[in-house]
């Protein structure tokens, strides 16, 4: 079971700026990067160029495990 606690947060937040109205409350910027990037990830082109990627970094790790240099 997960849970979400962007309303325990967004509702803590606004506790603080009543009490505290210099405090400035703003959502969790790593939560709606992550957001971002598993949309962008999405995209056809992107997961082409990740695939590709991913097949470059497995060749160079077992090129350089094979010489020792790891």
């Amino acid at each position: 079971m997960t849970v979400d606690n962007a309303f325990n947060c967004k509702a803590m937040g606004d506790l603080i700026m009543r009490d505290y109205p210099s405090i400035v409350w703003t959502p969790c910027a790593t939560h709606c990067l992550d957001l971002v990037i598993k949309d962008i990830a999405k995209l056809l082109w992107v997961k082409d160029a990740v695939i590709k990627a991913k097949h470059i970094m497995n060749f160079m790790n077992k090129k350089t495990k094979n010489v020792g240099y790891i």
